[in-house]
């Protein structure tokens, strides 16, 4: 199902040690390198200096076309990264990612249909879920959550609330007896600032909004 914004695949990313995932909405396959050099920025933003960690050292994927490609080997030994892949048909050799795919993928589903939306916003669903998978704690890291596993920080979770609930924004440019809030749903986080991503209910425009901004009716 395309979304709004015409993105039909996604792509993830997931740290083997601390399980964080990334995951990049796609309209095309061939976007998938652009995504990995975003990754790997992103990713060595959050990695702890103070352990010496400067750079991811290993990719495995799929032998998927858009991973074997020779614009993908040269963003590799640009980055020194090496790079497997499992052979193809033998999906238990990728199974983090595939058990990944499958959970969120399970997730998804379970959000749209509580909050009563439609399928097109699969991609915000999907941003949500992994926010929060993020935070929550993991069978394959003892006493951690992904994000404190990678970054060493315990995350702050008093900000989550329920994906699609109906939450009140500021209006910042109005007139003097112009209502002062918006009615919005929220459709997920920001990964780079204390924000929620909100649909307005009258436009439909997404924005961002503080955390400290927002009223909401759950």
């Amino acid at each position: 199902y395309a979304t709004l914004r015409g993105f039909k695949y996604f792509v993830s990313f997931i740290d083997d040690y601390s399980r964080y995932a990334v995951v990049y909405p796609l309209r095309y396959k061939s976007e998938v390198i652009d995504k990995l050099r975003l990754y790997i920025a992103e990713v060595n933003t959050l990695l702890p200096r103070a352990a010496g960690i400067r750079n991811i050292g290993c990719l495995h994927t799929d032998n998927g076309g858009e991973y074997i490609s020779g614009a993908m080997g040269t963003l590799f030994r640009e980055h020194f990264i090496r790079h497997t892949t499992s052979p193809p048909l033998v999906h238990e050799l990728n199974g983090v990612a595939e058990r990944f795919n499958q959970t969120v993928d399970n997730v998804v589903r379970a959000l749209l249909s509580d909050a009563g939306m439609p399928r097109m916003y699969w991609a915000e669903a999907l941003s949500a879920a992994v926010y929060v998978n993020n935070r929550l704690f993991t069978s394959a890291v003892k006493n951690k959550t992904p994000v404190e596993a990678l970054t060493g920080k315990k995350p702050d979770i008093s900000h989550l609330r329920v994906f699609g609930s109906r939450c009140f924004a500021p209006i910042h440019i109005r007139k003097k007896l112009d209502d002062t809030r918006v009615e919005c749903r929220m459709l997920g986080y920001d990964n780079n600032s204390q924000s929620y991503r909100l649909e307005r209910c009258d436009t439909k425009h997404i924005q961002y909004y503080s955390h400290s901004d927002v009223i909401f009716a759950e």
